[in-house]
């Protein structure tokens, strides 16, 4: 995906020998705003993995559907037709990684003795959503960290973090082991009944037993998200059905939701979407009127 004005991109292509197409495809993604879905598309060769730093994000394959939160990957195999169907590419920031597995247990330039048994767990996945945690991409956050000039460098690095993170992944993927997480659905449900309200920090942490540093540890860990963002997030997905509605303002709708102005609504709402209010409201109203 080209770099734009709406997403940060760092990443790296790997060539190895004198094959035209990478071996290895590392990049870092950060999208400070919501952006065009990304169209279905496969790779013959090569495996495709997002893991999610932070923010929320749905892939798509045909008949299936993954919701992604930061910990989790989304795994397609070759020639396996993937995407974001209809879904924004949301607001977050996640490692790309696309490594080609088409070689005899040959992975990224590795001798067989060494790199077979990884191969033949990455040709073995199923393609899909796997939480495997946040201490598997420590090598990658590591990689993107540093400021390297030369190219080779740069590169063997490269295809030790991602050989690294592989390592992690496929333990996390094969034990399936992971803390259980708190129970957070009795505060999930106060947020989603109270719209109109201004829900405090010191409230929710109150609710949940625990203080607001680690109430806010908590729940970025399990809901993949900061509480502020997620309850914007939810506040924006409720103004989508009262925009559907018809002889409701957006000021009206921007105050139902507690909202301290329409501007301030709009901006959010444009954030998380792609869209203001009003051009989302005209899709939806010419949308009903051409399936009348």
């Amino acid at each position: 995906m080209p770099a734009s004005s709406t997403n940060y991109q760092r990443g790296i292509s790997v060539y190895l020998g004198r094959r035209r197409r990478p071996a290895l495809v590392l990049a870092d993604w950060t999208f400070p705003k919501a952006v065009a879905p990304r169209e279905t598309h496969a790779h013959a060769h090569h495996i495709e993995i997002h893991y999610t730093v932070r923010g929320t994000q749905r892939y798509e394959i045909p008949g299936r559907m993954y919701d992604l939160k930061a910990g989790d990957i989304f795994i397609a195999m070759p020639g396996e037709r993937h995407g974001t169907g209809k879904h924004m590419l949301e607001k977050r920031r996640d490692y790309f990684i696309r490594i080609d597995i088409s070689g005899r247990g040959r992975l990224l330039g590795l001798h067989p003795s060494l790199g077979r048994p990884i191969f033949r767990a990455m040709r073995g996945l199923r393609s899909g959503k796997y939480s495997i945690g946040t201490a598997a991409a420590a090598p990658l956050k590591e990689f993107f960290s540093r400021h390297i000039d030369d190219k080779d460098i740069r590169e063997a690095l490269a295809v030790g973090a991602c050989i690294q993170f592989l390592s992690e992944m496929l333990a996390a993927i094969k034990k399936q082991r992971m803390d259980p997480p708190a129970d957070l659905s009795p505060i999930l449900s106060h947020i989603e009944t109270s719209h109109e309200r201004i829900l405090p920090i010191t409230d929710l942490a109150g609710r949940a037993g625990l203080s607001i540093s680690r109430f806010r540890e908590v729940f970025r860990t399990v809901v993949g998200m900061p509480v502020h963002d997620y309850i914007m997030r939810r506040r924006v997905e409720r103004s989508k059905r009262l925009l559907a509605e018809k002889g409701r303002s957006i000021t009206d709708i921007s105050y139902q939701l507690g909202f301290s102005s329409s501007q301030y609504f709009s901006t959010v709402f444009k954030r998380y979407t792609g869209r203001s209010p009003g051009d989302y409201r005209r899709k939806k109203m010419t949308h009903a009127r051409t399936h009348e």
